[in-house]
């Protein structure tokens, strides 16, 4: 409840303030209906009676001077008369929303009430005070008080009584207090007999209940109690005798004595008195050492001799005696003194230093950020109770209403949380076996016991269920009551014949689950009732709803469009998602099948095939792997095993993109005949995609080809274009090559060149060798000079004469000596344009023989011809275009090389050696022999 006179903020701000100060009693308490359960017949009407019994528990802890009346409560409550059986029952979420806080979903037939009400305290005040003290009074008098009861209340009167106590009475004693009025109340106190009074009056407000089992009978008892506490005293009268003195014996200085002590100078009226009273309120006897007027000589013996004793009524020094065998002298004096202020100073230091270690015990408790070095409460001391304070604390009354007590959905939901956060219950027994059990289970259960045994949920809905599949749900049964409860469930039908236990024995605050199994082998739509029962006499029922469906996939999208991505290298292509969704109960196979058209297919998807898991996704790429002649469009059939095809289009979009060729010509220049001449040219990418090109005529001119013929070109980067040219005849060409780029304008790649015949010398006019000794060799150095201005290859063949080999020292490069490994007998150099370098013939003859013949040599794997004339070819090439310009018209090559005689004749040896081989022989000591020779000595 809250204060509906207050405003919003006020109202949160005291909202801590009143649970400080006490708490109002429980909602099943304040509000109830009676009856609260019960049994309609059919077209009964029955009187329902709403009772609002408010009650307000003060604190235990906190201030008495603090104490402050009960706040005002507002309450809009709504009551709900629910028919039993029609609840929604535990829903698969309900367990979410009980630890939410949340409480049932009931959606079955009930009517609600809407109840409010206000509950007022008692607001009275008593002025002057509720603590009137009447002072002393005697015995059949009496003394009065004037009092003023105030109804500070605007709303509701109040009906007071005072309560009868003896010697006080009120006047009036009762009455009615209107909203804000005011009434007089004169307090008397009439002693009947001697003492002193301190009773505790209670003003009752006197208000309307209403009988606990009949709502229609009403009586008056009191509701509110104010505590007064009164006060008073009543002595009898006694008289007091006069003083009587002896002026005339009674000395000067004697004090005051004997039954009147008491009587002061002021009392003395007729009496004229010499020294009966002098200097009684100025002794001081006990100030110092008296020695009194009858001490004998010697009687005066003081331990310590400094110390003095004086007379009595003059103070004059009195003589003492010392007594030196018992008296200490001065050294002992001063001997004892020191060995006394050694222990006092022990004493002092341990002192200080235990109060120094608490201190700072103490401090180092206290020195954070938030006490900031100072104790709690420092210097506070508790009260200390006596035996008769220390009290039991009141044992509080019932709460209101507990015969009509009516179930409250907080404490419901408190109390399925308590029974959800258990585990679910095995091994049940599936009828009552102990004696406990047996008479639980055969209880009639009220409608209110019936509520709280919870079965749910009332429909089952399998949904989509695959044929021959096997499908699961639980029945929850939450029993929320302290007793055993026996449930059975009945099937009567094949497709949940696999349902099992179907019996149960629930234990108190526990929960348990009933397995509904549904499995169908015929496509249909299911639906059927399961019927339960409570206990034997309470039978309610539970809807099971299925669509039985083949296996099947959804796609998320049936169409697909690749878009090129920022930052992927150019090899990845163009890469897209489909995901692949069961929304079944049983797993699907699948296998992704492309759908080839005339120009094929780019597209590729993986995984291929698999197998898609009951109710989970699977995502699958599709890549359009980008080139120039790729087509743009594709499409996939997706066959799932057991159901039915689906369709998946695909189409990529390729971005404008800005290629060109950083060297627009190519110029071969003056190219060798027979040989390969590679030039290179690199087409760049300035934009902010990657770009694709193919070459539309690779080889423009016999013997030209352009490689390679399709590629991709990065973002900001560079492709090699290479044009290779092994021309087979003389001529003169200039050409284009056309590069088309996907996505932008074909570009032009210009080739110029010419092709000339090989012309090598050879440095000598003939190798003769003259005559040499067989087993020794014999070398002729030649010069080797290319004339032409293109690069040739020189070839020599020596395959037929062993004996002859012909070296270019540091002038052949690696495919010339590989050339050379895989012929033996031949050589190869290659020369680059107007190059001279050096070479030498060996000839190591190994039997008598003469040699002459002609050095055959090939030059761009062209045979000598010596100097004959060049012939022209007399077919014109068809590349003569305009595209395509070759002038003069090509004509035959020819390797234009001077023929060298080789002369050599190989002799018999003059003389002969029985052996060319000399083996020495050490023995294993040598080298220690010859470390002991001296120096200059051999061996």
């Amino acid at each position: 409840g809250v204060d509906l006179t207050k405003t919003v903020s006020a109202a949160l701000a005291d909202e801590g303030e009143d649970e400080k100060q006490g708490h109002i009693n429980e909602v099943t308490s304040l509000i109830t209906v009676i009856p609260n359960q019960g049994i309609l017949i059919p077209h009964q009407k029955t009187p329902v009676y709403f009772r609002f019994s408010p009650r307000w528990y003060s604190s235990k802890q906190g201030w008495k001077t603090q104490t402050c009346p009960p706040p005002r409560k507002d309450f809009a409550l709504f009551v709900k008369l629910q028919v039993v059986g029609s609840s929604s029952g535990y829903v698969d979420s309900h367990e979410a929303e009980i630890h939410s806080g949340k409480t049932r979903i009931s959606e079955g037939m009930y009517v609600e009430v809407a109840l409010t009400g206000t509950a007022l305290p008692v607001l009275m005040n008593i002025a002057p005070s509720t603590k009137l003290d009447f002072g002393e009074c005697p015995v059949g008098q009496h003394a009065d008080i004037l009092c003023t009861v105030k109804n500070e209340s605007n709303i509701l009167p109040i009906l007071f009584e005072f309560r009868r106590i003896a010697h006080f009475n009120a006047y009036p004693s009762c009455g009615k207090i209107l909203p804000g009025q005011t009434q007089d109340v004169i307090f008397s106190f009439a002693p009947k007999q001697i003492g002193t009074f301190k009773p505790e009056q209670f003003l009752d407000v006197l208000g309307q209940i209403t009988d606990r089992m009949n709502p229609l009978i009403s009586m008056t008892q009191v509701i509110y109690s104010l505590p007064m506490k009164l006060s008073g005293c009543s002595h009898p009268i006694t008289t007091v005798p006069k003083a009587k003195f002896n002026p005339g014996i009674t000395p000067y200085i004697t004090n005051e004595v004997g039954m009147f002590v008491d009587t002061a100078f002021k009392d003395l009226k007729d009496v004229n008195l010499r020294n009966a009273l002098a200097g009684s309120t100025k002794t001081k006897l006990h100030l110092l050492k008296m020695a009194f007027p009858n001490d004998r000589a010697c009687s005066v013996r003081p331990s310590n001799p400094k110390e003095r004793y004086k007379s009595l009524f003059t103070h004059s020094e009195r003589y003492h005696y010392v007594d030196p065998d018992y008296a200490f002298d001065d050294l002992e004096m001063e001997k004892r003194l020191k060995h006394r202020s050694g222990y006092l100073q022990l004493i002092h230091q341990s002192r200080e230093r235990r109060w120094e270690q608490r201190q700072s015990k103490e401090f180092k408790k206290t020195n954070n950020s938030i006490d900031i070095g100072i104790k709690s409460a420092a210097g506070i001391l508790p009260k200390k109770l006596t035996q008769a304070e220390i009290l039991p604390d009141i044992r509080s009354d019932l709460p209101p209403n507990m015969e009509w007590k009516i179930l409250s959905t907080k404490e419901l939901a408190q109390s399925e949380k308590e029974v959800i956060s258990k585990p679910i219950c095995d091994g049940l027994h599936a009828i009552p076996t102990t004696l406990t059990e047996k008479n639980d289970c055969a209880k009639w259960l009220n409608p209110q016991e019936l509520y709280q045994v919870i079965v749910g949920p009332p429909v089952i809905d399998f949904g989509q269920v695959c044929v021959r599949s096997i499908c699961q749900k639980e029945v929850k049964i939450i029993n929320n009551l302290s007793q055993f409860i026996h449930i059975v469930a009945e099937i009567d039908c094949l497709e949940l014949r696999q349902s099992s236990p179907l019996s149960q024995v629930v234990p108190p605050q526990s929960k348990a689950v009933i397995p509904i199994i549904f499995e169908s082998s015929t496509k249909e739509t299911f639906q059927r009732s399961v019927v339960y029962t409570i206990n034997g006499f309470y039978k309610h029922y539970i809807i099971v709803l299925a669509e039985v469906v083949p296996v099947a996939l959804e796609l998320s999208a049936g169409k697909i469009c690749l878009k090129p991505s920022p930052g992927m290298p150019a090899e990845a292509g163009f890469r897209g998602v489909i995901t692949l969704q069961n929304k079944l109960n049983y797993q699907a196979e699948f296998t992704w099948s492309p759908d080839l058209g005339e120009k094929g297919t780019a597209f590729s998807i993986r995984p291929a095939s698999g197998v898609v898991d009951a109710n989970t996704d699977l995502d699958c790429e599709v890549v359009w792997h980008a080139s120039y002649m790729a087509p743009e469009e594709g499409s996939f059939t997706l066959f799932i095993s057991g159901g039915e095809s689906r369709k998946l289009y695909c189409t990529a979009e390729v971005a404008n993109t800005n290629i060109f060729f950083l060297d627009q010509r190519i110029n071969f220049g003056t190219a060798p005949v027979n040989l390969t001449t590679v030039i290179s040219s690199r087409l760049h990418n300035s934009g902010s995609h990657h770009g694709y090109f193919y070459v539309i005529d690779p080889n423009p001119l016999p013997n030209l080809i352009v490689s390679p013929i399709s590629g991709v070109v990065p973002v900001g980067g560079s492709t090699e274009i290479h044009v290779a040219l092994t021309p087979d005849s003389i001529m003169k060409f200039d050409t284009k090559i056309l590069v088309a780029i996907r996505g932008g304008k074909t570009l032009e790649l210009r080739v110029a060149g010419s092709v000339e015949s090989p012309n090598v010398n050879i440095g000598v006019p003939s190798f003769n060798f003259g005559g040499v000794y067989c087993g020794s060799s014999a070398t002729i150095p030649f010069d080797l000079e290319n004339k032409a201005h293109s690069k040739c290859r020189f070839e020599v063949d020596l395959t037929k004469y062993q004996d002859f080999s012909i070296t270019f020292p540091g002038c052949q490069t690696q495919d010339d000596l590989n050339f050379q490994l895989l012929n033996p007998g031949k050589a190869s150099v290659t020369l680059d344009p107007q190059e001279v370098i050096q070479g030498e013939i060996t000839f190591t003859p190994k039997q008598v023989a003469a040699y002459d013949f002609i050095l055959l040599v090939t030059v761009n794997n062209l045979e000598d011809h010596g100097m004959a004339e060049p012939q022209v070819k007399s077919s014109i090439s068809s590349h003569s275009t305009v595209q395509h310009v070759v002038s003069p018209k090509s004509t035959s090559p020819t390797a234009v090389i001077s023929r060298k005689h080789v002369i050599a004749t190989a002799m018999r040896q003059p003389l002969q050696l029985q052996t060319n081989r000399l083996e020495f022989i050490l023995p294993s000591d040598f080298k220690e022999k010859s470390a002991h020779l001296k120096a200059g000595v051999t061996k």
